[in-house]
């Protein structure tokens, strides 16, 4: 991970480790965009987005991902 060269390209490089390390195919990244006040997904894996569809983004009162980003 220490490659990569932006947060987007870090973000798929820890999507990818989940996925071939840890084996969890339905991983993904959240990056924060201040502007917006949300969680955007930046990095999806294939198998989360054929499994769950399009992830929206996850902002204040979201749920669990948004009290672990708090």
């Amino acid at each position: 991970m220490f490659g990569g060269e932006s947060r987007e390209e870090i973000a798929e490089l820890a999507t990818r480790a989940a996925i071939d390390i840890l084996e969890f195919p339905n991983s993904g990244v959240r990056l924060y965009d201040p502007e917006a006040n949300v969680l955007r997904p930046t990095a999806i894996s294939e198998e989360a987005t054929a499994a769950f569809g399009d992830r929206p983004p996850f902002g204040p009162g979201d749920g669990r991902v948004w009290e672990a980003f708090e």
